[in-house]
């Protein structure tokens, strides 16, 4: 092990036990080699860096500083994330079309802000009533909200391109407390969510070529306006119709239906 990589070990492991106190429980995720593929070991891996690095990640979430060190003191360059507890929530903003939609709820108040490779998570404290809420493609723009035991990347973590997340200056977790959600937005979050809860659909045959592109077009509907929905639609796609059966031949039709319409 060299120098550097000790440093950087030690480094994601001192950032982990100073930020769980302050924002929850973390966990290792994959990291991002020097060749920009994923540490799991998969080239085709749709989500580098960004997908938990064991299959039992929430168990594995915690605060506790030695178990903490002991996730980071290996040489995979692992990521943090953060699995979010229920009284908190993050705004995945991405692009200019999702600031509009949140000007709309000005003001904002200044909050711990992590600066991604695309754009900005917000951290704030979920105000109503029971645990936060999770809605993708808010307003159809790439606007996600994601609440309660989802998973978020936080600094100093590499991402894409060689990207390191960083904090906004003077916004970490160490400068400001985490303020609270605006309540007319977290309304909106939560009446978008909802909708969507209540919102009939027609039953899909996973096992014909018509409902197969049926679901890869609803799919790539909803992941061309999530922030990274691509590469996790496909995926998410991919894994459904294994499960349920469907042919190889059903499922890469499938997926060549996603990636068109989803702008692939």
């Amino acid at each position: 092990m060299t120098a550097a990589t000790q440093r950087e070990l030690d480094h994601r492991a001192d950032a982990a036990v100073a930020l769980a106190p302050l924002v929850g429980p973390i966990l290792p995720a994959h990291g991002v080699t020097s060749y920009g593929t994923c540490t799991c070991g998969n080239a085709h891996c749709g989500r580098p860096g960004k997908h938990p690095a064991r299959t039992n990640y929430k168990a594995m979430a915690t605060t506790d500083p030695m178990l903490l060190r002991s996730y980071f003191g290996r040489l995979i360059p692992f990521n943090l994330a953060l699995l979010i507890p229920g009284w908190l929530a993050v705004v995945d903003c991405d692009g200019l079309d999702a600031f509009d939609v949140l000007t709309k709820f000005a003001p904002w108040p200044i909050t711990p802000t992590s600066m991604t490779r695309r754009g900005l998570h917000l951290f704030f404290r979920w105000p109503l009533f029971g645990d936060s809420l999770t809605v993708g493609g808010l307003d159809r723009v790439k606007l996600d909200v994601k609440g309660c035991g989802e998973l978020v990347t936080l600094p100093p973590s590499t991402g894409k391109d060689g990207y390191r997340y960083h904090w906004r200056d003077g916004q970490s977790p160490f400068d400001i407390p985490i303020a609270p959600l605006p309540r007319a937005f977290a309304e909106h979050v939560a009446t978008v969510a909802r909708v969507r809860a209540t919102r009939s659909r027609p039953a899909i045959d996973p096992q014909s070529f018509a409902g197969v592109a049926q679901m890869a077009s609803q799919r790539a509907k909803y992941a061309s306006h999530t922030s990274n929905g691509v590469g996790r639609g496909a995926a998410g796609l991919k894994r459904t119709l294994h499960d349920v059966g469907a042919s190889a031949e059903l499922i890469t039709h499938a997926l060549d239906t996603f990636h068109a319409e989803a702008g692939r």
